[in-house]
């Protein structure tokens, strides 16, 4: 059970759950975070999910994408759950 975590060889596969949002100059923080990890060849990111209240959050993970010249995961970019959870 105490085993040591050894740093992966190759490629980290990566799915992003995030509620970056085209208009809003008041949360950056995703897109900053999107931006860096996309500066790194070493993951490969299999898909964003966004929250689904609207496409102005697929826009915003779309902006970052291609400002970051990786057009190529714009297929991979969902909308995530339409529905609340009910944790109680």
């Amino acid at each position: 059970m105490n085993k040591v975590l050894t740093i992966p060889e190759g490629k980290i596969d990566v799915v992003i759950d995030t509620d970056a949002y085209a208009d809003s100059i008041w949360e950056m923080d995703d897109q900053f975070a999107i931006a860096y990890l996309l500066s790194f060849e070493k993951f490969d990111v299999k898909a964003f999910y966004t929250y689904a209240a609207g496409d102005d959050f697929v826009r915003g993970i779309s902006e970052v994408v291609n400002r970051c010249g990786r057009e190529d995961l714009s297929s991979v970019i969902f909308r995530g759950c339409t529905k609340g959870t009910d944790v109680n």
